[in-house]
């Protein structure tokens, strides 16, 4: 596998991401969004404002679950679908290069014009919430996440793209499996679950399953102090392996998410010839 070749391939991908038209309208959304929260704790006393600003990140918390995982499935999908579409991937194989360096080249491009739209769109935010008292560690902690949930996405959704070979199709299973993942980690979903007599222990396998839960619950534990957020199953969860373990595990979670998808994605493109 040639480095340079991948470089090139990302590269391009990631020039024709930053040239969409999405790409500035979630940057702001996210600019926006942060400004908004930012602006929850003024005219606090100096005694709350870190936590009003941790329930600032709180908030923020719920506009990435809803507004992440569609951003980056769909334009990492869209990423393969144009290509395949407009006859540029058939012509991109015809040349000297391998099947994986084509799809390793895709992934890095997409995931990185992800990365930047939420590094753009939240960094002001973040910074606002330091100044406004949030331990420095929780903002970092809360930023990584919200980048490994992005990646996990867009590589779900590139790997969607190829398996279905269909966008029409991809994106209708992108859809669904996000809707999915977002109604079963619902807290009220997992409430009845509770109160229908399901194994605490079966609900917190699959709230680290789950990438929206693992992430909702990996980081209210770091920004909400008094964990009267978090839900009864991640309480249990919460007591079984500590703070650490849970944010361990949110971490493993989405980068297990990242792995397996990019490994399916890699032998569909490579057993279907792109």
């Amino acid at each position: 596998m040639s480095g340079a070749r991948v470089r090139l391939l990302a590269r391009r991908e990631l020039g024709q991401m930053v040239r969409a038209r999405w790409f500035v309208a979630y940057a702001l959304v996210f600019l926006a969004a942060g400004a908004v929260f930012a602006a929850l704790g003024a005219g606090r006393g100096l005694a709350g404002e870190a936590r009003v600003s941790l329930r600032a990140l709180a908030g923020l918390l719920h506009l990435v679950l809803l507004a992440v995982p569609p951003m980056a499935l769909l334009p990492a999908l869209a990423a393969h679908a144009d290509d395949e579409e407009g006859g540029l991937l058939e012509y991109v194989l015809a040349q000297p290069v391998a099947a994986g360096e084509v799809y390793l080249g895709k992934w890095i491009g997409a995931a990185a014009g992800i990365v930047l739209v939420v590094v753009l769109g939240m960094t002001p935010g973040a910074v606002a919430a330091v100044f406004r008292g949030a331990p420095p560690g929780v903002v970092v902690w809360t930023l990584t996440l919200t980048l490994l949930l992005a990646v996990a996405f867009s590589t779900v959704g590139l790997a969607l793209a190829v398996a279905m070979g269909s966008r029409g199709r991809a994106t209708a299973a992108a859809l669904i499996l996000w809707l999915v993942l977002l109604v079963l980690g619902s807290l009220g979903i997992m409430a009845a679950f509770v109160r229908l007599g399901a194994p605490a222990d079966l609900l917190a396998a699959w709230t680290v399953v789950n990438p929206v839960e693992a992430f909702r619950v990996a980081v209210l534990v770091l920004v909400d102090p008094d964990l009267s957020l978090l839900g009864p199953t991640a309480t249990h969860l919460l007591g079984r392996v500590g703070g650490g373990g849970i944010l361990a595990a949110g971490i493993a979670s989405l980068v297990a998410w990242t792995a397996g998808a990019g490994f399916a994605g890699l032998a569909a493109f490579r057993r279907r010839g792109a």
